[in-house]
């Protein structure tokens, strides 16, 4: 599918109510509209950011007039046409919220979602591990600056940490880490930690 048809999805989580026009058959844009909801709601969408929603939503809007023919025909709508896709996605995003509205409620959930941290990543030298209810990796990078990252939970290699914490200080790894905020009751605020997701061992 062409990436800019991608661009004219995203009028489906506006949800405009915009008026069916006289050139649009009611029971082929529901035809069209009931096929999106189903397709659409089969979809994880707890797993979706909002680009990744908006290509399924294109996705299965596409699907649909694919499958029936006869109601796209009556809709004279061509896929390939980037404003004739504009302005049918927004007439299903009208039917969808009368049709399908539990549907259009779990969009709206994940359109409006904060954007979820990408994992970023680091080289270094493990130094130590401390800390009491929660642990903290001590990671001395190429510059030598010592970065203190958050063993919050499980993740890939962190039992090798748990056998032996003097064995593996020395060793070089690189970490995959994601920045989240934490509350400290002693200071009364919240500050961003580096919680780790995996490590991989060097040598």
């Amino acid at each position: 599918m062409p990436k800019k048809l991608t661009h004219y999805y995203t009028t489906l989580l506006l949800f405009t109510f915009l008026s069916v026009g006289p050139s649009y058959s009611q029971a082929a844009l529901d035809t069209i509209t009931i096929a999106t909801c189903h397709c659409i709601a089969d979809k994880n969408l707890d797993a979706l950011d909002i680009e990744a929603l908006n290509l399924e939503l294109g996705f299965c809007i596409i699907e649909s007039l694919s499958r029936h023919e006869n109601a796209a025909n009556e809709l004279n709508v061509n896929i390939y046409d980037t404003e004739s896709m504009s302005n049918v996605g927004e007439k299903i995003g009208t039917r969808m919220a009368l049709l399908c509205p539990s549907v259009v409620a779990k969009i709206a959930a994940v359109s409006s979602a904060p954007a979820r941290p990408s994992e970023q990543h680091m080289e270094g030298v493990i130094t130590g591990i401390e800390g009491r209810e929660f642990g903290f990796v001590l990671l001395r990078d190429d510059q030598g600056r010592t970065h203190r990252l958050l063993w919050l939970r499980y993740f890939p290699n962190s039992e090798r940490l748990m056998e032996d914490a003097r064995r593996i200080t020395g060793q070089r790894v690189r970490v995959s880490f994601v920045p989240i905020e934490c509350y400290s009751p002693a200071e009364r605020d919240y500050f961003e930690r580096r919680e780790i997701k995996a490590m991989e061992f060097l040598r």
